[in-house]
């Protein structure tokens, strides 16, 4: 899929990954996180940081990168005229990419209903159920602010 080509600057990797630039930094002098045209790929990100992947902000971060490179190109289009054939691939593929993160959105949404009662059965027959109905409480307010 093309997001994950998507080209991070120094900050917004930082930002993502949560934690300092400095960090980067020190990563692309170590050279553990290459960069191309100064920036750096997302998925050279998710390896280095590969809880990002399941994270709600990695998801959150692609869409704003998506929809920022979206304006970069249309500022740069504005010069010459729309070719109607690219136009009709680009809207391909953001279809495409709108898909893939509707199945990944819903398997999570699925993945959360499943696991729940999991954890309820678990929780009535654990020493720590406190720290069970915490969890699912947790778990519950996720899916919620998911929904």
């Amino acid at each position: 899929m093309t997001f994950m080509k998507t080209l991070l600057d120094i900050y917004r990797a930082a930002r993502l990954a949560h934690v300092p630039e400095q960090e980067i930094e020190r990563h692309i002098l170590a050279g553990r996180l290459p960069l191309n045209k100064g920036k750096i790929a997302l998925a050279d990100l998710i390896k280095l940081y590969p809880e990002l992947e399941h994270s709600r902000s990695y998801m959150v971060e692609v869409v704003t990168q998506i929809k920022e490179d979206a304006v970069g190109k249309a500022r740069r289009r504005k010069a010459e005229p729309a070719d109607v054939d690219t136009l009709r691939q680009e809207l391909r593929a953001l279809r495409r990419e709108a898909e893939y993160y509707q199945m990944r959105a819903e398997g999570y949404r699925k993945l959360l209903k499943e696991l729940e009662p999991k954890l309820v059965e678990i929780q009535r027959t654990s020493e720590h159920k406190p720290r069970f109905e915490a969890l699912i409480r947790w778990l519950a307010q996720k899916a919620k602010e998911l929904a």
